[in-house]
């Protein structure tokens, strides 16, 4: 499993290393009060920056992966999107590595199994 087990800020934290790891060892999710003030206020607004990308892809790659999955060719999707080919490749191969797949026909296929489009 990935991702984050709490949240701390260094400024916060001298002197707080002990229960830090005490909280962790408990399979606790340390955070600071700075942290939760911050995490608290991104709740309070409803922020997207609190939601989570699925498989770690980028809005730009969710952007790709989507018209992959429309069938358009790279240059279509740079078209789309404003940007170059090159830069439509370089999406790709992230999403292909991402996604464990070798080719656009078996993105869309884990795209549209994962509902991430």
């Amino acid at each position: 499993m990935t991702g984050a087990d709490g949240y701390l800020v260094k400024s916060d934290l001298p002197g707080n290393f002990e229960r830090v790891f005490e909280t962790l060892g408990q399979l606790g999710a340390p955070m600071t009060p700075r942290a939760s003030r911050t995490l608290l206020g991104l709740v309070r607004q409803g922020s997207d920056e609190l939601v989570p990308s699925r498989h770690g892809l980028t809005p730009r790659e969710h952007e790709v992966l989507r018209l992959l999955v429309r069938g358009l060719s790279y240059r279509e999707a740079a078209a789309e999107l404003g940007i170059s080919v090159d830069t439509v490749r370089i999406h790709v191969r992230k999403l292909y590595r991402k996604l464990g797949v070798n080719s656009a026909t078996q993105a869309a296929v884990v795209a549209l199994r994962l509902r991430l489009v």
